[in-house]
């Protein structure tokens, strides 16, 4: 079974501003290419380049999450794939399922500061879907720890 991701759309005026980050640490590249070695923007140039790979990366990371992000309940186990990341968590060390609000800490798999927290016995972490109460309940139905 997979729930949809969710993924707040405020991540996308982060992207933008990365965006023109890339864009205007590229500026020194062009002024090197356009005015040649004889204008000392080497040393510029070359920098840039790197916060422009830099911040492109970080970009690809950041993005990903809109285009790949659920939870898939498998047999024994959950998959979260959130952008580039995926984890696996067996049911049987899932301690607690519940709604969390206003959430600071999503340990990095969730889009979302509202979403739902899952404890367990290595690292608690939290996940945003789309229909939360199927979510809670088929999870809650497949841990024999958890409560909810």
């Amino acid at each position: 079974m997979q729930f949809q991701g969710t993924v707040d759309r405020g991540w996308i005026v982060v992207a933008v501003v990365l965006g023109l980050l890339c864009v205007v640490s590229l500026i020194p590249t062009f002024v090197f290419a356009a005015h040649g070695a004889e204008s000392g923007w080497l040393i510029f140039a070359i920098v840039g380049g790197i916060a422009f790979a830099l911040l492109l990366g970080l970009e690809v990371f950041l993005l990903a999450p809109f285009k790949r992000s659920y939870v898939e309940l498998h047999e024994h186990d959950l998959c979260v794939i959130f952008g580039l990341r995926k984890r696996t968590l067996d049911y049987r060390f899932i301690t607690a399922v519940y709604p969390k609000r206003n959430a600071l800490n999503t340990q990095g798999w969730a889009g979302s500061l509202q979403g739902v927290m899952i404890e367990n016995d290595v690292e608690d972490f939290m996940v945003s879907v789309e229909d939360e109460a199927v979510f809670i309940a088929e999870l809650a139905s497949r841990c024999p720890r958890a409560r909810v």
